[in-house]
């Protein structure tokens, strides 16, 4: 079960559309998939809207073209679950356009240079002036010359070749603001393509607050791969960076194909988690044992009426299950096992005599894990008491409506009526 997290469309330089990409990454039995389409966001609606009732996760993303300081040919950096709507990702779109035109034109100037001619305005006519349409246009004008899109690019665009141009775009510190002020992690794209520069921009894309690092990608190029994959997944665990990985799909080729590349169901957890981590201050859990549910009487937050155990995850702890054990260990005495494929968010309005500010908890369900215990609290200055209580009884003494709401969908989840 693998989720492919660099995929392209026809919004940019890919061959599917957003919906014959949800139809093809379905077809091969995939999961999810992340649309992350060069400097755009215009194919990620259609794909959502298509992937709407299949049994597929599409996630919102983009790659974005970032200065590269005149040391590599180009730096991407991909945004995982953004916010595609947001003005400031749709501006990315023409903001970049603008130095991809400089960059077309430079090309096409030196490949002019080497007796190949092709036409500024046939990139308008496309709408994109990236490199792989450059080499589509090479391949329709040459075809005697070229055998496809890569012999293009070993022999003009690629790394060191005559007509190769130094990519130009946002700079690193500005994309990865951009990309988390929308919601999401900023993952620097394919770092192998950096080649003796991987380190440097590693390092600086670390400094400057980036979230992850595609530790696997399509290097059918490179004959180090293995050692560069081992290399990167090293770099994540040792800065607690998110390992993300996928194919760079554009089309069906020979040495890759959708889904090839990617993280599996624990490690797209993880990076879930990961996400929730930034946004979510407190968590909590909704914990069961034979239809009856553990709900705790706190005399300090609640003012001593009834709800689910939750708590602050501390400054500290780097890990959201960390904290949702420790805080249940605290308030209840009891050791849990988290279930999966339940997780809803619960945001209010926190008011004190100091601040007025949002709060986000995130709640899981969770059964104990011994079949005899006690819920004693640990914390008997916050906990008054604690009660397992049937179903009537949380309707009854729980007053918060937005903790019942959870509540009723924990209960959908586990197949008890309402």
């Amino acid at each position: 079960m693998i989720y492919d997290l660099h995929t392209h469309t026809t919004a940019s330089d890919g061959k599917l559309s957003p919906t014959e990409l949800v139809d093809y990454a379905i077809k091969k039995g995939l999961p999810g998939i992340a649309i992350t389409d060069h400097n755009t966001v215009t194919g990620t609606q259609e794909a959502l809207e298509h992937s709407r009732d299949k049994p597929i996760e599409i996630i919102s993303g983009i790659e974005i073209s970032c200065d590269c300081e005149n040391k590599v040919k180009e730096v991407h950096i991909v945004g995982l679950f953004i916010d595609h709507t947001n003005p400031e990702i749709k501006k990315i779109k023409e903001t970049n356009k603008e130095k991809g035109k400089i960059v077309a034109k430079e090309i096409i100037e030196k490949l002019k240079q080497l007796n190949y001619e092709i036409a500024f305005s046939d990139l308008e006519k496309r709408g994109h002036f990236g490199k792989p349409i450059i080499a589509e246009l090479l391949l329709e004008k040459y075809p005697n010359d070229f055998e496809n899109r890569k012999d293009v690019f070993n022999k003009l665009l690629g790394w060191g070749q005559p007509a190769m141009v130094y990519g130009k775009g946002l700079s690193i510190e500005e994309t990865i603001k951009i990309i988390q002020k929308t919601g999401g992690l900023a993952i620097l794209a394919h770092p192998g393509q950096l080649r003796e520069y991987d380190d440097y921009f590693i390092d600086k894309f670390i400094k400057l607050g980036g979230d992850g690092i595609e530790v696997d990608n399509t290097y059918n190029y490179l004959d180090n791969a293995e050692e560069l994959r081992e290399k990167y997944r090293n770099i994540c665990k040792t800065n607690n960076l998110i390992a993300s990985a996928g194919t760079d799909f554009h089309e069906v080729k020979d040495y890759s194909d959708l889904g090839d590349r990617g993280v599996n169901e624990q490690e797209f957890l993880k990076i879930r988690h990961k996400l929730r981590y930034k946004k979510v201050k407190s968590v909590g859990a909704i914990i069961h044992n034979d239809n009856k549910f553990l709900i705790v009487k706190k005399t300090a937050a609640n003012k001593g009426h009834w709800d689910f155990p939750k708590g602050g995850i501390k400054n500290k702890e780097t890990d959201e299950m960390h904290a949702l054990h420790r805080e249940i260990k605290e308030e209840t005495n009891l050791e849990i096992e988290v279930q999966p494929n339940f997780y809803e968010e619960l945001h209010y309005k926190y008011i004190n005599k100091k601040h007025d500010y949002d709060k986000t908890v995130g709640y899981y369900l969770a059964k104990p894990k011994t079949k005899t215990f006690e819920t004693k609290s640990n914390d008997p200055e916050e906990i008054e008491e604690c009660l397992w209580a049937t179903k009537e009884e949380v309707y009854k003494k729980i007053k918060f409506e937005d903790s019942l709401e959870i509540f009723n969908r924990a209960l959908e989840q586990l197949k008890l009526s309402i």
